[in-house]
C-alpha cells in the first residue's frame, strides 16, 4: 500500500516535470520551419531531444571541459559543439544540401546555433590545416564595422587531423562571387552599397593596422533583404581573414591570393614592401572587384602573366602592366576629372570615378579606404535620388576632390615603350 502511493507520487512529480519543460522544448523545435528542417535532415522530434539535452545534460560536459559530443555519446541526431569563449553552442550540419561552398582548403557548411532557447541558421567554415594566425584575426574582428559576424570558434579532434570551425552569420547570398556569376540584377544603388559596405571593412581593418591581402570576390559576403530592385536592403562584409597580418607582420609577403588583384608595384618593390604599403594593394584589389560589380567583367588589364611569367624580366613586365593599365584607364580617369570639375558627372560615372582612382598604378595617388568611402556616401545616391541625375559639386569637399584629381594622359600606341610610364 505505502509503495503504491510512493509509485503515484513519483508518477505526478515526472508528470509536472514533463509540462514544465514543454514549453522549452516546443519553442526550440518549432523554430524551424518544415522546408528548413527538410534540407537540414532533421525532423521535430530530433530538434526537440537536442534542444533538451543542451539545456539539461550539455552543462555537466562543459564543467568537465569537454566541447565537443559526438552522436555516439549522446545518442542524438546530430553532433554539438560548444565555444568555451563566447559561450555559445552549436549543432554541426553535414549533407550535400548543407555544403555552402568549398575553396581549397576550406568547406562551408549550414550549421545551427541554440541561442536564447531557439535554432538560428548559420555558418560554419571547417578546416584541418593550422589557421592559428586566421582565429586571431578572426577574433581580433569580432564587432569591427564592415566584417563578418562570427559567434564561435571551435577544436576537436578527428583521427590523427584536428578540425577547426568558425561559426559566422549567414549572409543569404553568399560570397560577390556567387552574386557575379548568377548574374545577379543590382540598381546602381544597391551596387554602391556594396561597394560601402566593403570600404567600411577595409576602413575598420586599415585603423587596427590589419592588412587583409586576400580580396578577390569569393571573400565578400552579401546579404540582400527580399523585396523589389531599389527597395530592398543590400549589405556587403568583408570575410576570411585568413592571409591577414598586422602592418609590423607584412613584410616582404604576397600581396593579394589571386593574381589578378594584385598591383603593379608589387613586381618591383615587393622586396621593399612593408606595412602601410599594403593598404595600397588592398585598396587597388579592392577597385578591380568594384570594377566588375560596376561593368559585370574584368578589366583588360587583368592578366596573370604580368605577375607569373618569370621568363619576362620583373622590370619588363611591370612596364608591359602599367602600359594595359593606363590604355585601359589613362584617358577615361581624365575625362571624368574634367566632367566631375564642370559638375556634369552621372551616378554611374561618379562610381566609375572612384575606381578608376583606386586602379591609379601609382599607389601614391590611391586614396585611404576611409577617404574612398566618405565621398561615396556625400553622393545624394545614398538617399535614393536617381542614380543617373546631373549633380553639383559645389560642396567645398568635392570640389577640392576634382581639382586634385590626376592628370592622365593616353599613351601612344606609337610608343609602347613609352606607356610603361607611371601617368
Amino acid at each position: 500500500m505505502e509503495t503504491s502511493i510512493k509509485n503515484k507520487i513519483i508518477l505526478i512529480i515526472m508528470h509536472y516535470v514533463l509540462i514544465a519543460c514543454m514549453p522549452l522544448v516546443c519553442m526550440s523545435a518549432t523554430a524551424l520551419d518544415v522546408k528548413t528542417r527538410r534540407k537540414i535532415g532533421l525532423t521535430k522530434r530530433d530538434l526537440s531531444e537536442i534542444s533538451r539535452f543542451i539545456q539539461s545534460e550539455l552543462p555537466q560536459y562543459v564543467e568537465r571541459k569537454i566541447y565537443y559530443l559526438s552522436p555516439a555519446r549522446t545518442h542524438l541526431a546530430r553532433a554539438i559543439e560548444y565555444d568555451p569563449q563566447t559561450k555559445e553552442t552549436f549543432v554541426i550540419l553535414k549533407g550535400r544540401k548543407c555544403l555552402i561552398g568549398k575553396g581549397k582548403k576550406k568547406k562551408v557548411y549550414l550549421a545551427l546555433r541554440y541561442h536564447e532557447k531557439d535554432f538560428e541558421i548559420v555558418a560554419r567554415g571547417e578546416q584541418t590545416l593550422p589557421i592559428e594566425r586566421e582565429l586571431e584575426m578572426t577574433k581580433k574582428a569580432q564587432g569591427m564595422k564592415g566584417l563578418f559576424v562570427t559567434y564561435g570558434m571551435t577544436q576537436h579532434s578527428r583521427g590523427q587531423d584536428t578540425l577547426t570551425a568558425i561559426y559566422s552569420k549567414l549572409y543569404n547570398k553568399g560570397s560577390l562571387k556567387t552574386v557575379l556569376e548568377q548574374h545577379t540584377q543590382l540598381t546602381l544603388y544597391e551596387k554602391a552599397r556594396i561597394m560601402a559596405g566593403i570600404l567600411r571593412g577595409l576602413e575598420s581593418l586599415h585603423n587596427k593596422h590589419i592588412v587583409h591581402l586576400d580580396l578577390g570576390t569569393r571573400n565578400y559576403l552579401i546579404d540582400i533583404s527580399p523585396g523589389k530592385k531599389g527597395t530592398r536592403t543590400v549589405r556587403a562584409v568583408v570575410a576570411d581573414l585568413g592571409r591577414a597580418k598586422h602592418f609590423d607582420r607584412a613584410k616582404k609577403v604576397c600581396a593579394q591570393g589571386n593574381s589578378l588583384y594584385r598591383a603593379p608595384e608589387v613586381i618591383l618593390n615587393l622586396q621593399h614592401m612593408q606595412g602601410r604599403d599594403y593598404c595600397k594593394t588592398d585598396i587597388y584589389a579592392a577597385g578591380c572587384v568594384f570594377y566588375q560589380i560596376l561593368f559585370g567583367k574584368f578589366g583588360r588589364w587583368q592578366k596573370k602573366c604580368f605577375m607569373k611569367d618569370l621568363s619576362v624580366p620583373a622590370i619588363q613586365r611591370y612596364h608591359q602592366f602599367v602600359a594595359a593599365l593606363n590604355r585601359a584607364t589613362g584617358t577615361r580617369r581624365k575625362l571624368l576629372a574634367s566632367k566631375g570639375r564642370s559638375g556634369t558627372l552621372d551616378g554611374k560615372e561618379y562610381l566609375e570615378f572612384i575606381i578608376l582612382r583606386m586602379l591609379h598604378p601609382d599607389p601614391e595617388k590611391r586614396p585611404t579606404a576611409r577617404e574612398l568611402r566618405q565621398e561615396l556616401g556625400s553622393y545624394p545616391l545614398f538617399q535614393r535620388e536617381s542614380g543617373q541625375k546631373r549633380i553639383n559639386h559645389t560642396r567645398e569637399t568635392a570640389c577640392q576632390e576634382m581639382t586634385h584629381a590626376p592628370h592622365v594622359v593616353e599613351p601612344d600606341a606609337r610608343d609602347e615603350r613609352a606607356s610603361g610610364k607611371i601617368v
